[in-house]
């Protein structure tokens, strides 16, 4: 249990004392949480679409979700494309990405990355009226969140960190035996059929994206860059689940 506490207490903002040292042993809870935070996310938005239009549902949908994880995903998401999209060399985009300011770049992936969750989510809630089953964005969105933090496992067992901080303390820590963990929970996605199975891809695609764009500008991994591997990966589940559009096989 105090790694499944530490990874409520690294992943949210809910008020739970980080046990010590179990850093290694909280990375194999990291989709099971990433799956409680997205359940939260998808029961606002089965309940919202019912008396709010879709979009209003997606959006109430996105809020709880940055309210219960601090925008903790988002805040390196900002700060992951500012660096590695500005100049100069590796050392010049690290201090970029540690500069508390957000720029243009990473200001444009925040709200692009909202709107295209908020519309995602929405278009599920609103299919969720019209085929049903009513419970359908509870499943969706807890399957996109724990296959999104399986990714960033992954990227964390690939490593490596670019610079010493709480990324490079992750990477450092995940063990193979935790990693199989989680990639066990978040393969769970393809329990909700075609559309689960292909968001499973989406999200490792989506994750190894930035991943190896980080790989490629900076020689390695930061905290905000497994931030933003998150993100995107919750966005490529979304994306192909919602492509495909069947949730049975």
């Amino acid at each position: 249990m105090s790694g499944l506490r530490a990874a409520i207490a690294f992943l949210t903002r809910l008020p739970i004392r980080t046990p010590s040292g179990t850093l290694g042993a909280a990375v194999a809870f990291f989709p099971v949480v990433g799956a409680g935070v997205g359940a939260a996310a998808g029961l606002v938005a089965a309940v919202a679409v019912r008396v709010a239009p879709p979009l209003v549902a997606g959006l109430l949908a996105v809020a709880v979700d940055l309210a219960i994880t601090g925008a903790l995903h988002l805040d390196g998401l900002a700060d992951t494309v500012d660096g590695l999209a500005g100049g100069g060399d590796p050392e010049r985009r690290l201090e970029i990405m540690q500069d508390p300011a957000v720029g243009t770049f990473g200001a444009a992936a925040v709200v692009l990355a909202l709107g295209l969750e908020a519309a995602w989510l929405a278009e599920i809630a609103a299919g969720s009226l019209r085929e049903g089953p009513p419970w359908l964005p509870v499943a969706v969105a807890a399957a996109a969140g724990a296959a999104s933090r399986a990714a960033m496992v992954a990227e964390l067992r690939r490593g490596p960190a670019a610079r010493e901080g709480l990324g490079s303390a992750a990477i450092a820590a995940t063990r193979w035996p935790a990693t199989l963990v989680a990639f066990a929970v978040g393969a769970l996605s393809a329990l909700l059929g075609l559309g689960g199975l292909v968001g499973l891809f989406g999200a490792a695609l989506g994750g190894w994206a930035v991943a190896s764009w980080a790989r490629r500008r900076i020689g390695g991994l930061t905290g905000d860059v497994l931030g933003a591997v998150t993100v995107v990966a919750r966005l490529g589940f979304y994306g192909a689940a919602v492509a495909v559009g069947s949730w049975t096989w």
